[in-house]
Parts: structure tokens; sequence; C-alpha cells
């Protein structure tokens, strides 16, 4: 069988296709320990965590807002 080789321009694609099953399994491998490539757990968690800072911002807005508004109703 005869595998027709064609250049992407990409280096790292160039070499996953040189690099056969072994290689690609190796690149997987590789990047899950290197956090290239994450867990769909791991992706939701930090999904939620970034959910729960936003909201914190802005709540912490709306109580500056509102000292503002107040400090501004009280004046000089």
């Amino acid at each position: 069988m005869y595998l027709l080789a064609a250049a992407s321009g990409d280096p790292l694609l160039d070499w996953l296709a040189q690099a056969g099953m072994g290689g690609v399994l190796a690149f997987v491998v590789i990047g899950f320990i290197r956090g290239w490539i994450v867990s769909g757990a791991t992706h939701k968690r930090v999904l939620e965590q970034e959910q729960r800072a936003l909201d914190l911002v802005y709540a912490q807005a709306e109580i500056a807002q509102r000292a503002l508004e107040a400090a501004e109703r009280k004046g000089p």
C-alpha cells in the first residue's frame, strides 16, 4: 500500500502524517501531560469557576454603584 505524501506546510501536521499511529498516540499522551488537551470534566469545572468569578465581579460592581449613588445623594 502506497500513501501519497503531500506537504501541508504545517510542520506538526507533516510530522504526524509521517509518524503514523504511534506518533499520533504519543502526541495525544504528551498533549494530556502538558495540558494542551483537557478532559471534559476539567473543562466543565473551569467554566463553572469562571461563571462564579463573573457573578462575584458583577455583585461587587453593583455594591460599588449603590455606594456611589448613596454618597452622591448625601452630598459634600
